[in-house]
């Protein structure tokens, strides 16, 4: 019998988890955007709580939903180790206010990386298609955490905001990659092409 899906609401977070979790967004390279802050402390709280996840990793969990954005916007205003920063469209940052900020811009066009990387990342994600299900499920940065967890050589020596910059070249520059029903697939599967070949058909 298949057990119940479980919806979990993340609690509202304490300061220092918050502090924690922002310091961790640091060192990853990534400017803890709300949104990314929110993931964050959701990663934190399925590590100090296990018995969420499952005997199955969390297949159970149907949806665990972030904590209030208001709420988490407040507490990080009242903190004195954190500054707010108001950022495009509706978003917002929280960054460390004794911390010299050094992100990754993950949409900087400019490709530093080596050819040996992009040779074989471009092995590897076409070998992604060769399976029936989603390459990779949800976006740049659940992506580019899975990439990391699998602990391929040619990432090994790269951030995980570094990992999510490759993958926007990835998808944006090199077409090696693309969106597809939600999830990021091998170009040749993503609706880019699908979009590409259609309009080559009707050329």
């Amino acid at each position: 019998m298949k057990p119940p899906d479980i919806c979990v609401t993340a609690p509202v977070p304490s300061e220092e988890e918050v502090l924690k979790a922002i310091a961790s967004l640091y060192t990853d390279g990534l400017r803890p955007y709300s949104r990314i802050l929110r993931k964050r402390l959701i990663e934190h709280s399925q590590e100090t709580h296990p018995e969420l996840l499952g005997k199955d990793g969390g297949n159970n969990i149907k949806n665990f939903k972030n904590c209030d954005s208001g709420k988490l916007r407040a507490l990080c205003e009242a903190s004195l180790q954190i500054h707010v920063e108001t950022e495009e469209g509706g978003e917002w940052s929280a960054v460390l206010v004794d911390r010299e900020p050094n992100f990754i811009d993950i949409y900087d066009p400019v490709d530093n990386y080596p050819q040996e990387l992009w040779t074989a990342a471009e092995n590897y994600f076409k070998s992604l298609g060769e399976s029936s299900g989603v390459a990779l499920a949800g976006g740049r940065y659940t992506s580019a955490k899975a990439l990391v967890q699998r602990r391929l050589p040619f990432l090994e020596c790269y951030s995980l905001g570094q990992v999510c910059h490759i993958l926007q070249l990835a998808i944006s520059q090199r077409k090696l990659l693309g969106y597809f029903n939600g999830g990021i697939v091998p170009y040749e599967q993503s609706t880019s092409m699908l979009k590409n070949n259609c309009a080559q058909q009707k050329q």
